[in-house]
């Protein structure tokens, strides 16, 4: 691909060597966003054989799009922490620990299954001026945490100043939590 500069208005001539057709791209700079605010736990759900976990919007950034990160923590059992599952509890909860897989440890099981059951879950964004927010793309997991990724489109229009976070699962509301955005974006 050839890009050319020197058009008018961010726009740039692409040229992939196609001998009919040229392209002219118009970029946009968009400020990349972080709403500043400590880890909140949404909601908590259960995960067959680890037990209950807490949902915990740990990031919401602003680009081109919404990006929401969800954590999945382990809820504490008492002083000592959170559970440890065994092999036992893992293969009991329907699947064998080691999912085809003789790397895989307990720890990894473990955080396979909230990775997926946090991907299960349904994430609306909202805001306070009425935008409607489609999800666009989502991801799961992350080595050493057990995270979820979505974004949505569109980027919130000038004037939003505060976006809203609901998680549902298939039977019901699992929490909600509303994020002032900071000003000026």
């Amino acid at each position: 691909m050839e890009l050319l500069d020197g058009l008018d208005g961010g726009v740039v001539h692409a040229d992939y060597g196609d001998p009919g057709h040229v392209f002219r791209v118009t970029i946009t700079q968009v400020p990349r966003v972080r709403a500043d605010f400590n880890a909140v736990t949404i909601g908590r759900v259960d995960v067959a054989g680890i037990g209950e976990v807490q949902v915990v919007l740990v990031q919401l950034m602003l680009a081109n799009h919404v990006s929401v990160v969800l954590h999945g923590r382990r809820a504490a059992a008492g002083p000592g922490g959170p559970q440890r599952p065994d092999a036992d509890l893992a293969q009991a909860a329907g699947a064998p620990v080691r999912d085809g897989d003789p790397a895989m440890s307990v720890e990894q099981w473990v955080e396979q299954r909230i990775v997926e059951r946090l991907q299960g879950l349904r994430v609306l964004v909202g805001d306070d001026v009425g935008t409607s927010y489609g999800s666009r793309s989502g991801e799961g997991g992350a080595e050493g945490t057990t995270t979820s990724i979505e974004r949505y489109l569109p980027l919130p229009p000038s004037g939003v100043t505060r976006l809203s976070i609901a998680i549902f699962d298939d039977r019901a509301v699992v929490g909600s939590h509303e994020v002032v955005l900071p000003s000026p974006r």
